[in-house]
Formats: C-alpha cells, sequence, structure tokens
C-alpha cells in the first residue's frame, strides 16, 4: 500500500507463539519507544512496525483529510495485509504510544486466545481502554468482560476475522470516526478482567481536536500517568448499574433514618 511500509521484526527477545501477528502502527520520525516494550513481550512470532508516511505527504481517499480519519484508514490497511497475510486468524493492532502493564502477560494472553477459539461472535478484544459507564450490567465469561458501554483511549486492540471485515466495511462507508468508541459500541467487544496495557494522553494532533478532552487530560495528568483513574474506570463501569439501582434505596434508609 503506498504511504506505509511494513517492517518485520523476528529478532525480539520474548516473543510467544500465541497470536498470529502483532502490527505496531507509527508515524514516520515518531521518537515513541515501542520497541522498548516490544522487546519486553510480543504475543506473536511474527511483529510488524507499520511506518505511516501520513496523509499530508500520500494522496488517500479519506472521509476528511484529518489525523483521525488516517488513523482509521491506516487500521484498514493493517486489516487486509492481515486478511492477505495471516488468514483466517485474529492479530492485535498496538499504536505506537503504548506500554504494558507489570502483570503475567503470557498467561492472560494463552487465557484470551482460548476465550476467542471457543468465541466465534466475538469481533474485538481490548487490552486496556477508559472505560465510560453504562446502565447495562456487565457479561462475564471467566476473567472476559463484555464492555457495555463507549471505551476510550484503547491502542491495543485484538481483532478477529469477523471484526475486521466489520470494521472495513464501515470505514469505507465512512461510519467510523474514531475506532476504539465504535467498536466497542457498535461491534460485539471483549476486554480482560485487569488492564494489560495502557496509553498516556500526550499533546497529538488528534487531541488538539478536541480542545476539552485536552484540559481534562491535563489536570488529571493522564499525560504523566496512566493509574489510578484507568483501573478505577474498570471498576465503575462493573459496579455503576447497581449504584443507579440502589441509589432510591439508599435515600430512602437515609431519610427515615433522619427522621428518627
Amino acid at each position: 500500500m503506498q504511504g506505509y511500509e511494513f517492517i518485520i521484526h523476528d529478532e525480539l527477545p520474548h516473543r510467544e507463539d500465541i497470536l498470529a501477528a502483532t502490527y505496531v502502527l507509527t508515524l514516520r520520525g515518531s521518537q515513541r519507544k515501542y520497541m522498548k516494550q516490544l522487546r519486553m513481550f510480543s504475543p506473536s512470532l511474527r511483529t510488524y512496525v507499520v511506518v505511516n508516511d501520513g496523509y499530508k505527504k500520500t494522496q488517500r481517499a479519506l472521509c476528511k483529510q484529518a489525523p483521525v480519519y488516517d488513523a482509521t484508514f491506516s487500521y484498514t490497511v493493517i486489516f487486509r495485509h492481515a486478511q492477505k497475510h495471516h488468514p483466517g486468524q485474529p492479530i492485535l493492532i498496538l499504536e505506537d504510544d503504548f506500554f504494558w502493564a507489570n502483570t503475567d502477560l503470557p498467561r492472560a494472553f494463552h487465557e484470551i486466545r482460548e476465550f476467542l477459539l471457543v468465541s466465534p461472535h466475538v469481533d474485538h478484544y481490548f487490552l486496556g481502554a477508559l472505560l465510560l459507564p453504562s446502565l447495562r450490567f456487565v457479561t462475564r465469561v471467566g476473567n472476559h468482560v463484555r464492555i457495555s458501554g463507549r471505551a476510550l483511549g484503547a491502542h491495543a486492540v485484538i481483532s478477529t476475522p469477523k471484526g475486521m471485515n466489520l470494521a472495513n466495511s464501515a470505514v469505507a462507508d465512512c461510519k467510523v470516526e474514531y475506532p476504539d468508541p465504535y467498536f466497542s459500541e457498535q461491534h460485539v467487544s471483549y476486554r480482560y478482567q485487569k488492564q494489560l496495557c495502557y496509553q498516556l494522553f500526550e499533546d497529538t494532533p488528534s487531541q488538539r481536536t478536541m480542545p476539552i478532552l485536552g484540559i481534562l487530560c491535563r489536570i488529571l495528568r493522564l499525560d504523566k500517568r496512566a493509574e489510578p483513574l484507568w483501573s478505577c474506570m474498570y471498576m465503575l463501569e462493573n459496579w455503576h448499574a447497581y449504584f443507579i439501582i440502589a441509589a432510591p434505596f439508599i435515600t430512602l434508609i437515609i431519610r427515615s433514618l433522619c427522621r428518627t
């Protein structure tokens, strides 16, 4: 694909034969330290660094000439590459500002792989995200949790062949602006019961299109640290619906106690 370079890295020291392939999406000239993270762990024997020259340097049929649409288009480029070179297999896409959580990653990835093998209905599997609460109760299958609301900041997502086909069609029809909220709301998406991967919300061209988000990130210091907010959002998603249901009863109890 014109404007993209796929660089194979088969020399990584801690590769696991769990997924068919891992793709790291980066812009040419990026100074982010993604290779350090890949040397710590990669869930596949074949890892690609996908270097994007950017929409300003390469003519592309984007829905809008903007960074976020270029990133979304890049997902479809990777999906088409995976469908050609790793047909019928789930693959992992990482954006270049990801970093791994300090946990037993091989064990977690093996669990995820086994879950995907027996769950053909799943389109995407999130390794980490900021989850906005929903009124729906969460559905669990062991350590795997159905995402019930909108997910943001998901720069580490496993996509199944079914999910890739759906995403390619949606992007072609200009239905997708940001991949993570679209995948989480419109497709069948799951997550692991705890964060496996993070990102920091640094100043980027995409973030500058949402000034309120940028201000919020600075206030909460999300450009400097991931925790404790990321884990708190998981807890909030787990219990939000219960709090909503319990709130009227708690209010009645408090009122009755106040009268006595």
